[in-house]
Parts: C-alpha cells; structure tokens; sequence
C-alpha cells in the first residue's frame, strides 16, 4: 500500500523530476515551454545522466539532460535550497555539459550551444522576475560588449510575477506551487499520474 508521505512527494524530487521528463513527449513541452523562441521540435533525453564516473572524484547527475536536432545541449536542474553561490553552482554544471560540447578535433566555432536551466520553488534573486538570464561582458562597463559565449544560464522562479512567460510555463510552475487543482491542463495531470506511477514503483 502506498504510504501517504511518499504520496505525497513532489515533482521537485530529482528522481521524480527525472523520470518523469525522461519521457520524450514530457521533456520536449517542458523546454518548448521554457524556450518558445527556439522552436524545438525533437529532443534526445538521457535523465538522471551521469557525467562523472571517475570514482575518485566528485560526481555529477544531472536531473535532466537533453540536446535537440541543432546539438543544442540542454540541463534542466531543480534547485529546492537556497544556494549562497548560485552563481558557482552554474559554472560548475556548466563546466560538466561543456565535456559534452565539443567533439575531439572539432574547431572551437563548432562548439555546441548549451542551456543550464535552474527550476527553483523560491525567488532566488528576490525581484519577482519569472525568468533571470545571465550574460557575460566582455567590458564589465559597457553593457553592449555581450560575449557570444554559447551559453545560457536560466533561472525560472515558480514565485514568479513579473515578465512574459508561455501559459504551458506559468501551468507548470502553478503545479510546482500547489499541486494537481481542479484547474490542471491534461498535460500537468498526465506527469502527475507519471509521478504517482513512480512513487508505487519504488514501493
């Protein structure tokens, strides 16, 4: 029987997170909805990825780790505690995806486009934004000397009020904030039912 404090566990979970997106059909509306811009329109999953395996050393797993048709490489991380160097903790995931990012004897302009997304249940920088973007200046004075660096680190604050966001963003981070309501789209009870399927199958 299920216990009720298992049921109760969220898509916030890291494995719950991962398995759920690690179905194609899951993880293509998530990032279509993050990045509507980009046009994405398949993805290849691998969750739950495992970038180090050096048993010496420090490992990652990454909750969800996908790259489009374009070899654009995508990490999509939940972030549940406030972090005192979110910054550090970017460069360090990044650095992991960047191993993945440029094949040997590639040039470095064929270095692959990278999206470290951060999925936080708080605002991590206070500012309501829904969605903080990062970039990099080449001149720390002159805001127009943006790096094309490739590389784009994405904060999505589910506390979120201020900004533009895609209704299937805003649907998604309302289920990170409440749950299944009687107000949930087919697609938010369809991961939820994958949580709960989940959640039994650990059981």
């Amino acid at each position: 029987m299920l216990r009720n404090e298992n049921h109760n566990l969220t898509i916030t979970r890291d494995p719950i997170l991962g398995h759920v997106f690690s179905k194609i059909e899951n993880c293509l509306h998530l990032l279509q909805s993050i990045l509507p811009d980009l046009g994405i329109t398949e993805v290849e999953v691998t969750p739950q990825k495992q970038l180090n395996k050096n048993l010496l050393e420090k490992n990652v797993i990454m909750d969800l780790c996908a790259k489009n048709k374009d070899g654009k490489i995508f990490d999509v991380e939940m972030q549940t505690t406030k972090q005192k160097w979110p910054g550090v903790r970017f460069r360090y995931y990044q650095s992991i995806a960047d191993q993945d990012s440029l094949k040997p004897g590639e040039d470095l302009d064929q270095i692959r486009e990278t999206y470290i997304i951060f999925i936080y249940p708080f605002d991590p920088f206070g500012e309501g934004k829904y969605i903080y973007e990062g970039m990099f200046l080449l001149d720390k004075d002159n805001p127009d000397s943006q790096a094309n660096t490739k590389i784009h680190w994405i904060s999505i604050n589910a506390r979120g009020y201020k900004g533009q966001i895609t209704p299937e963003l805003k649907e998604f981070l309302d289920y990170i904030k409440y749950g299944l309501t009687k107000d949930s789209s087919n697609f938010i009870k369809k991961i939820d039912r994958e949580r709960l399927d989940y959640i039994r199958s650990t059981e």
